[in-house]
């Protein structure tokens, strides 16, 4: 089994395609249609506009975040410097033992986790 792609509805596509555009590329992702990025293995991120307005409430049912992992804590700083560089508003990443994380919200404030653990 392999996960196939995930599809988020936004709320303002002018706003959200800004932020996607930016971080996806950084995350290796290539954008492949209007508001499609692939990655190498196939797996694909698909941004589409919503039909209501309700905004996301990280505790209430539905998505609460999805993550992806990198191979270094280097790589984890060179990601969010890179953003922090392209304009992204990165809050600090955290510290869970051996592990780091950064929890970086959309404009819809659906949050992405980019993660790194050497365990």
């Amino acid at each position: 089994m392999q996960f196939d792609h995930i599809v988020i509805l936004a709320s303002d596509m002018e706003a959200s395609l800004r932020h996607y555009s930016t971080l996806l590329p950084a995350l290796g992702f290539s954008k492949t249609r209007d508001h499609v990025w692939s990655f190498a293995n196939g797996f694909e991120i698909d941004l589409q506009p919503a039909r209501h307005s309700q905004s996301y409430e990280r505790h209430g049912p539905g998505v609460n975040h999805y993550s992806v992992s990198v191979g270094s804590e280097d790589a984890l700083e060179s990601i969010a410097e890179a953003l922090r560089e392209a304009g992204l508003d990165v809050p600090i990443i955290q510290s869970f033992g051996n592990a780091r994380s950064l929890f970086l919200p959309d404009p819809d404030g659906l949050r992405l986790e980019i993660a790194y653990d050497p365990d």
